[in-house]
C-alpha cells in the first residue's frame, strides 16, 4: 500500500478494488505493519496441508515464479 506500483491511477484502482472486496461479509483485509518484518507469504502464496495421521507429515505447498514446491521437512514447513 505504501510502495507505488504502476503509477497513481493503478494504485487508485487497486485501492478501490480492495475497498469493494473488503465490503464482503466473508472477507477480512489485514495489513502487516513494517515493524513486523517479512511476512511468510512475501515470496508468494502458500498452503499448509495438515493431516491428522501420525505417519502423514504436514506439507507446505508454495507457488513461485520458478515453479511450485511441495516441502515435507519439518524445518521447511515451520518456516
Amino acid at each position: 500500500m505504501r510502495r507505488p506500483v504502476g503509477g497513481p491511477s493503478t494504485m487508485r484502482a487497486q485501492l478501490r478494488r480492495l475497498i469493494e472486496i473488503g465490503a464482503g461479509p466473508n472477507v477480512a483485509i489485514r495489513i502487516v505493519p513494517f515493524r513486523t518484518g517479512a511476512h511468510a507469504a512475501i515470496e508468494g502464496p502458500f498452503v499448509l496441508l495438515c493431516f491428522p495421521e501420525e505417519h502423514a507429515p504436514d506439507v507446505a505447498y508454495v507457488e513461485g515464479a520458478m515453479g511450485d514446491l511441495y516441502s515435507e521437512s519439518v524445518e521447511e514447513v515451520q518456516r
